[in-house]
């Protein structure tokens, strides 16, 4: 029985939503920098 089969890799995915979030974040301060750099 291969039960590890059925459940994805914890570490893989807390580390592509981090990604994730990671790109996101450079994206939205980017933007804000280029929009209104005083309010950072």
């Amino acid at each position: 029985m291969r039960l590890r089969a059925k459940r994805p890799n914890p570490p893989l995915m807390v580390k592509s939503c981090l990604k994730l979030i990671y790109n996101h974040n450079i994206v939205t301060t980017a933007s804000l920098t280029l929009n209104g750099g005083a309010f950072l």
